[in-house]
C-alpha cells in the first residue's frame, strides 16, 4: 500500500486543534493500526492497545519515567554518554571539530535507549554502528505507513533486521535478565540489585495474553521512539536557534541558559511534532463539540502539524519559531501543543524528553527542575560551541512523511 493512499483514502482528515484534542481524549475512539503488514513490528505494543490491557502496561512501564528514575538516568547514563560522544568527535584537517548531527545524535541516543530498554553489548564504536544499522532498519517497519514508497521492500528489510537484532542483541540481553529475575524470585537477589530497564520490568510483570515476540516488539518500538524524538528535535532546535540568534545577538548568551533552551525545545516540538499524524477509529457514532459527526467504525486521521500551527490557539505568527511564545499562551495550553498526543495515550516518555512541567502555574520545584534529556544535551552542545557548518549542506529527507533532516553538518568552535 502506498502512503499517499493511506493519507487520503478511507480517512476523515482532521486538522483543527480542538477537534484533535477532543478525539484524543474521547472514550468513543480507539487506536487504529492502518498498515496490516506492519503488525510484525508493533502489534500489541503499548501505543496500539486500549482499555484495561493498556492501563496495566502503562502502570508498569511508567516506573521507567519517575523523577527518581529520570535523575538516575541523567546522572549515570546521559551525562557520561554526552561527554564520551563529544570527546570522540573527529577533528578535520583545518583543526575544527565537525560532525553530521543526525548520525551523532542517533548514535548517542541509541546508547541511552539501550540502557533504558535493557539491551547489552552497545559499547564499542563497532557495537554502536551495528546497533544503529539494525534499529534504523527495523524502524522502517514501525513507521511503514508513513513511507512515501511502496512497502514491500521496506518490510522485507525490516524483518531481516528484526531477526538479526533478536539474535545479536535482544535474546542474549533477555536471557541475562531472565536469570536475574529467577534469582530474585527464588529469594537470592534483592529487588534493588535488579537492572532498572524495560525488559526486567516486563519479565517481573508478565501477561498471559502476550505472544512470545511481544517483548521484542515493545523493546524495538521503545528503542526507536526514545531515540528519534530527541535526535530529530535537537537538530531542529540547533537550526532554529542559529537563525533566531543571527538577528538577535542579545539572545546568544541565552544558549547557555536551561530555561531558554527548554522554551526553544518546546517551540521546536510544536512546529515539528513527534508524529506527522495519528489515526483513530470511532467505536460508536458521535458528534464532536464543533458539530462534526463521526459514524461508528469511521477512521479519522489527525494531522498534528497543522493543528499545532493554528493561529487561533498559538497566535497570528503560529507558523514561526519564537521561544518566548509560551508567555503569550492561554493557561492550560501546552507549549508543544499536541505533539505528544493526548488523553490516556499521551506519550509515556514525554517527560524524559521535555522534563517537568516548569511552565505550569503552581509547578512544584521537584517537577520544574526535572530537565529531561533534551536540555542537558543542548547545554553540552552549546558549551562546545555547536553551530551549523558553513561549509556543509543540510539535507531534508524525503523517504517518509516525518519532518526531519537526513543530514545536518555542524561544527564545534570550542571543542
Amino acid at each position: 500500500m502506498h502512503a499517499d493512499a493511506w493519507f487520503h483514502a478511507g480517512n476523515t482528515i482532521i486538522e483543527d486543534y480542538d477537534e484533535i484534542s477532543e478525539v484524543l481524549r474521547s472514550a468513543s475512539f480507539r487506536t487504529a493500526m492502518d498498515a496490516p503488514e506492519s503488525a510484525a513490528f508493533h502489534e500489541g505494543v503499548i501505543a496500539n492497545i486500549d482499555g484495561p490491557s493498556h492501563f496495566r502496561r502503562r502502570r508498569i512501564e511508567s516506573r521507567l519515567f519517575t523523577d527518581d528514575a529520570l535523575a538516575y538516568l541523567r546522572d549515570h547514563a546521559l551525562t557520561p554518554i554526552i561527554s564520551q560522544a563529544l570527546a570522540a568527535a573527529d577533528r578535520s584537517a583545518d583543526g575544527v571539530v565537525r560532525t553530521e548531527l543526525r548520525h551523532f545524535m542517533i548514535a548517542m541516543m541509541h546508547r541511552l535507549a539501550a540502557m533504558i530498554t535493557g539491551i547489552d553489548g552497545v559499547h564499542t564504536e563497532a557495537d554502536v554502528e551495528r546497533f544503529n544499522d539494525l534499529i534504523d532498519t527495523i524502524q522502517l517497519g514501525n513507521i511503514v505507513e508513513f513511507a512515501r514508497s511502496d512497502h514491500e521492500e521496506l518490510i522485507a528489510r525490516a524483518l531481516a533486521a528484526q531477526e538479526a537484532f533478536r539474535a545479536e542483541f535482544f535474546w542474549p540481553s533477555h536471557q541475562r535478565r531472565a536469570a536475574l529475575v529467577r534469582r530474585h524470585q527464588a529469594g537470592e537477589l534483592d529487588a534493588r540489585d535488579l537492572p532498572r530497564d524495560l525488559i526486567t520490568l516486563l519479565l517481573l510483570n508478565p501477561d498471559p495474553d502476550w505472544d512470545e515476540d511481544l517483548l521484542l516488539r515493545e523493546v524495538a518500538v521503545y528503542l526507536d521512539a526514545s531515540t528519534r524524538t530527541t535526535a530529530r528535535t535537537a537538530i531542529h532546535i540547533v537550526d532554529h536557534l542559529a537563525r533566531w540568534t543571527a538577528n538577535r545577538q542579545e539572545d546568544r548568551a541565552q544558549l547557555h541558559d536551561a530555561l531558554f533552551l527548554r522554551r526553544a525545545a518546546s517551540e521546536s516540538l510544536r512546529l515539528h511534532p513527534v508524529l506527522p499524524a495519528l489515526s483513530r477509529r470511532a467505536t460508536a457514532a458521535c458528534t464532536l463539540r464543533s458539530g462534526r459527526q463521526i459514524a461508528a467504525g469511521e477512521r479519522v486521521l489527525l494531522l498534528f502539524s497543522r493543528a499545532n500551527s493554528d493561529p487561533a490557539r498559538f497566535g497570528a505568527d503560529a507558523a514561526q519559531f519564537d521561544p518566548y511564545r509560551q508567555d503569550r499562551l492561554e493557561d492550560g495550553l501546552l507549549p508543544w501543543g499536541i505533539s505528544f498526543g493526548g488523553g490516556v495515550h499521551t506519550c509515556i516518555g514525554r517527560r524524559m524528553v521535555t522534563g517537568g512541567d516548569w511552565f505550569a502555574r503552581g509547578a512544584v520545584p521537584a517537577d520544574a527542575n526535572q530537565t529531561g534529556t533534551l536540555v542537558p544535551i543542548l547545554l553540552a552542545l552549546y558549551e562546545a560551541g555547536i553551530e551549523p557548518d558553513p561549509d556543509g549542506v543540510a539535507v531534508r529527507q524525503d523517504v517518509t512523511y516525518f519532518d526531519e533532516y537526513s543530514s545536518y553538518p555542524v561544527r564545534f568552535t570550542r571543542l
